[in-house]
C-alpha cells in the first residue's frame, strides 16, 4: 500500500525537514469514514485489544464532532492529534506532542 509505505518513510525519518530530529514518532495511523466506521489503522505502539478499541473510538468520536472550519491540529492527552478530512473520509495521525505540526501534512 503506497499510504502505508510513504507514513512509514515519514516515521523512520526519511521525510523529515526538521534539522537535528532523528524522525517523527508517529504512534498510530487512522482512517475512518464519515459514519465513523474504521477502515484502516496501524499501530506503531503495543497497546492490548481493549485498550486500542477504546483510543480509537475516542479519536474518531472527537474528529467527527468538530466543525469543518476548526483546525485540524488538536492536544490529545500527551500526545497531537493530526487529521485530514476528504469528502467521505477521515486521515488521522497521532504524534509527539512537540513535533511542527505543518511538516507532518
Amino acid at each position: 500500500m503506497p499510504l502505508i509505505q510513504a507514513f512509514e518513510r515519514l516515521r523512520l525519518g526519511r521525510l523529515s525537514r526538521v534539522p537535528g530530529q532523528p524522525g517523527v514518532t508517529i504512534h498510530f495511523i487512522l482512517l475512518f469514514s464519515r459514519q465513523g466506521k474504521l477502515r484502516l489503522q496501524k499501530w506503531y505502539t503495543t497497546l492490548p485489544d481493549k485498550e486500542r478499541k477504546k483510543i480509537t473510538r475516542e479519536i474518531i468520536q472527537t474528529v467527527l464532532s468538530r466543525g469543518h472550519r476548526t483546525s485540524s491540529f488538536i492536544d490529545w492527552k500527551e500526545l497531537k492529534l493530526v487529521y485530514k478530512r476528504s469528502v467521505s473520509w477521515t486521515l488521522s495521525l497521532i504524534l509527539r506532542r512537540h513535533i511542527l505540526s505543518l511538516t507532518s501534512l
